[in-house]
């Protein structure tokens, strides 16, 4: 699998406002602290940027295990 190949969520949703955003579909993607996050319009990058704390809390429940992925790109 090549780098681009996984960058590209096979099944995501924002992080933000858990909107789905399959194959590419949504806004941009991100990468946070080495997690490839998704985002589904740039009102949720401006929520994400206005209150990052809150969702690097997200980004440590999951590599903790408890979230899985459906909120991270692979």
């Amino acid at each position: 699998m090549s780098a681009s190949e996984s960058m590209e969520p096979t099944d995501a949703r924002c992080l933000v406002c858990e909107k789905d955003v399959h194959d590419g579909d949504g806004f941009c993607r991100l990468l946070v602290d080495d997690v490839m996050i998704a985002l589904c319009c740039p009102l949720c990058l401006e929520t994400f940027n206005k209150d990052k704390s809150r969702y690097e809390t997200k980004l440590s429940a999951h590599r903790a295990g408890l979230l899985g992925d459906r909120y991270f790109a692979p």
